[in-house]
């Protein structure tokens, strides 16, 4: 049995026809058309199968959800990176946010008025530790975007350890 977020890949004799909804299937090329995926490495579909009426259908989650007259649960991941002591808060995150515009430049990087930013699901914001007068940089993301979540944390701490 995988650990929660591993993938599992189960090897059958006989093939397993599923239908694949065109919706999904469109959102998963958009994502990679953005940013190729890696061709030794397969290309992650984050979805539901559903059987119904003997047809295993592979649908996105919240179209699974509606149809089941379901309530969607979504798993958020955060990680707080602590900023060094010698550091200014606001320069940090202006830096972090420059370094993301450049590297993702096919992605929408959306700023707000506390330069906090996101880029999808991924949030990256400033935050204060405890009642201590030290800061951290909170980054947030939804399970969909995982891959995305980890590659802006780790240009975070990059940009942190410069």
């Amino acid at each position: 049995m995988p650990a929660n977020g591993e993938t599992a890949v189960i090897k059958t004799a006989l093939p397993v026809h599923a239908v694949i909804d065109q919706g999904l299937l469109m959102k998963c090329k958009q994502k990679y058309e953005m940013n190729p995926p890696d061709p030794k490495r397969p290309c992650l579909v984050h979805g539901v199968l559903v059987v119904k009426d003997d047809v295993l259908t592979l649908m996105d989650s919240q179209k699974a959800a509606d149809e089941l007259g379901l309530p969607k649960q979504e798993l958020i991941l955060s990680c707080p990176v602590p900023l060094p002591d010698d550091s200014q808060p606001a320069t940090a995150l202006a830096k972090i946010s420059n370094k993301v515009q450049k590297d993702l430049v096919n992605w929408e990087v959306v700023t707000r008025r506390d330069d906090s930013f996101c880029v999808q699901s991924v949030d990256v914001s400033l935050r204060q530790k405890d009642q201590s007068a030290k800061f951290e940089i909170l980054v947030k993301w939804l399970y969909e975007d995982d891959e995305l979540g980890n590659y802006i944390l780790k240009m975070v701490k990059s940009v942190l350890e410069e």
